[in-house]
């Protein structure tokens, strides 16, 4: 039996410490065995609550479904009478002015940066998953971990000795996960502030080199805004061998899950060092400063916010840009997968039909579980989010030859409203603009993120000095062989076992038009037998405007359709224009130059 955990590390300067220790004996099952004592209160009804979701990631997900083998007593190990009063609801009857300690498994078997997972190597731990707490007290937390001895625990909470952490809030508690097993810390600092990058498994990288590019992420961030809201940080990250992608960001930490073999192409290393230029960024929007639907949580329920197109769309836009601006991705890269973005959402029927701002509201609803036409109905508030920062940022750079740009505006919003410990609105940004710039402004920003449209790029780039069009094609000399010009029937292949399954089929397309559905699996077109693998290949053999005969299968019976092919439109590019002026070059290099001074 373990020593009473009240009395090992209660205080005499605060009473309303609740003390919680996490044992691993048995990692190798998935399992956490949680003690938790809580302090005396003046009733006989004590309620724990579980938290159903975790900031950052707007979904019910009912972490109560993980907890096993619940039991409560006093602090004297006598039984004490308890009953479930809803999913995530514990009520323990206790004499009144009396403490109790509760005892129970968590389940950690769930390889996500939202829930938990432990093994025998070690694994991480998500408070929102973990702990209970009672709504209403105003507690603070000591956390302590039993682990193996070749273990070691790393969390943003104050340590105050190895292993036993504390949290002055709930918030605190809530808002800081724990990487723990046999791990390695690596450390820079940053205007004097500490940098802890802790990481689990084996990562195929140089990690000097790989330390010394999230070193300049850092630099180049806390130098865009001045300060940082944090005195120290952490990055938590968990490579695999198998399929790992995620993460999550905290007040002063971010728990990654990664690949280990994703840094052998650039592509992987890019997208790593952008995941780790986005989830510190959320250090201060979204955390630092966010809107009054997320200022204070409610754990049980949907905190709703019109704004996720800024804490999450304009982190987006700024983690690629941070790359650009630190050299460590091509400006020429960067252009494209802008060009790639807005011509996906061109070709999309889903801006004409939701709001940036409506999407944020219903992103508990949508985002995280689209059902099988949210591709024509609901807009990414990550992506086109991201295009309206682009879109503002563009806009106010032309508008004042330059002066004016998204980087003053944020860091405006940083300084006036998170450093102030205000919450933000759609109202400061308006107001921002009306103040510095004018009307217009604001109207141009609330027509596009407010009603279901998207920014005129095509305007935006060419004022700035930017062409956007169709991407050049191959000259017949530079190509070894012709190829037709690519066709589309309106509809995505998934291959299922080698069989061509409609995954999904876009509004007024040809498939759309022919009344083809999702789940339809299309045997032949024009009597030519296709599988996944070899559906592009036969689409060479026909012609744009050519309608064809398409075999498919719904529901176990045969039926035939008539498709009407569409030349599938040609990609887009961004380029500098052939001539510019000094204030398009002005622009363009604001855009993209550091915010470090060397």
């Amino acid at each position: 039996m373990m020593p009473f955990l009240f009395f090992l590390f209660a205080t005499a300067e605060n009473p309303e410490w609740v003390q919680i220790q996490l044992s691993f004996d048995r990692a190798a099952n998935h399992l956490i065995e949680v003690v938790a004592e809580y302090p005396p209160a003046n009733t006989s009804q004590r309620t724990l609550n579980m938290p159903v979701w975790t900031p950052g990631s707007y979904k019910i997900r009912d972490y109560a479904r993980n907890v096993q083998g619940f039991e409560a007593t006093s602090l004297e190990g006598n039984p004490l009478q308890w009953t479930k009063t809803e999913k995530s609801a514990w009520q323990i009857r206790v004499p009144i002015q009396t403490g109790f300690r509760v005892r129970y498994q968590i389940y950690a078997f769930e390889e996500s940066v939202r829930t938990n997972f432990v093994n025998s190597e070690g694994g991480y731990v998500n408070p929102a998953a973990t702990f209970m707490y009672e709504k209403g007290a105003k507690r603070s937390y000591r956390i302590l971990f039993k682990t193996p001895k070749t273990w070691q625990v790393h969390s943003g909470l104050s340590s105050l000795a190895p292993n036993l952490f504390e949290a002055r809030s709930l918030d605190s508690l809530m808002d800081c996960p724990y990487l723990l097993g046999p791990t390695t810390l690596l450390q820079f600092t940053v205007r004097s502030i500490p940098f802890r990058f802790a990481y689990l498994g084996q990562p195929n990288v140089d990690m000097p080199k790989l330390l010394g590019d999230i070193q300049k992420i850092a630099q180049e961030t806390v130098d865009l805004f001045g300060s940082a809201p944090f005195q120290n940080y952490i990055f938590l990250c968990v490579f695999r061998n198998g399929p790992a992608r995620g993460g999550l960001e905290h007040r002063n930490s971010t728990l990654f899950l990664s690949e280990s073999n994703r840094f052998l192409n650039e592509k992987g290393r890019t997208g790593f060092l952008s995941l780790v230029a986005h989830e510190l960024f959320h250090a201060w929007n979204v955390k630092a400063m966010r809107d009054e639907g997320i200022w204070n949580f409610d754990y049980q329920t949907e905190n709703y916010t019109r704004l996720l197109w800024v804490h999450e769309g304009w982190t987006s836009y700024y983690d690629d840009l941070i790359l650009v601006r630190t050299g460590l991705m091509d400006i020429k890269k960067w252009w494209e997968k802008q060009a790639k973005t807005i011509q996906s959402l061109e070709e999309s029927a889903a801006p004409k039909v939701e709001s940036l701002t409506d999407a944020s509201f219903d992103a508990w609803i949508h985002n995280y579980q689209p059902n099988g036409n949210a591709h024509n109905a609901q807009v990414d508030y990550y992506d086109q989010g991201a295009l309206s920062a682009l879109a503002l940022d563009l806009y106010l750079r032309s508008r004042s030859q330059n002066k004016l740009s998204l980087d003053q505006l944020i860091t405006a919003l940083y300084r006036d409203y998170a450093q102030q410990n205000k919450p933000i609105s759609i109202q400061a940004i308006y107001t921002w603009l009306d103040t510095n710039m004018d009307n217009d402004a604001v109207l141009f920003l609330k027509r596009n993120v407010e009603d279901p449209k998207l920014f005129p790029f095509k305007k935006l780039l060419q004022d700035a000095g930017y062409q956007l069009g169709p991407k050049p094609k191959k000259a017949d000399n530079e190509s070894d062989s012709f190829e037709p010009d690519p066709l589309t029937a309106g509809f995505k292949v998934v291959d299922a076992g080698g069989r061509c399954m409609i995954g999904r089929v876009e509004a007024d397309s040809p498939a759309w038009e022919a009344g083809l559905s999702a789940q339809d699996e299309v045997l032949a077109l024009n009597g030519r037998r296709v599988l996944a693998s070899s559906f592009e290949e036969t689409l060479k053999w026909f012609q744009a405007g050519q309608t064809i005969e398409v075999l498919f299968v719904r529901d176990g019976l045969i039926g035939k359709a008539q498709l009407a092919l569409r030349l599938k439109p040609q990609a887009l590019s961004i380029e500098p224009a052939a001539e510019l002026t000094e204030s398009h070059k002005a622009i363009q290099m604001g855009l993209t130059q550091s915010k470090t001074k060397p």
